[in-house]
């Protein structure tokens, strides 16, 4: 059986906001949710880079050129 907690965080106008767009833009059920699914993401993350893996983000090739990788660091 998995126990959980409830911890507070504050966070600016801008953070909320952003946490409110993401909410809306992946559809997710609540804000704490988004910032659970930040934090997975954040965890694998790391564990890939401890690894020595390199973590990139592609975005698509555009007009018959070459995709844009951007390293995570």
């Amino acid at each position: 059986m998995s126990s959980s907690s409830l911890t507070t965080f504050r966070f600016d106008e801008k953070m909320t906001k952003t946490i409110e767009d993401l909410k809306s833009a992946t559809h997710a059920s609540s804000k704490a949710d988004v910032v659970k699914r930040a934090i997975a993401l954040y965890q694998i993350i790391q564990e890939a880079q401890q690894r020595g893996d390199r973590v990139l983000v592609r975005a698509p090739a555009e007009a018959g050129g070459q995709p844009n990788d951007t390293e995570l660091k």
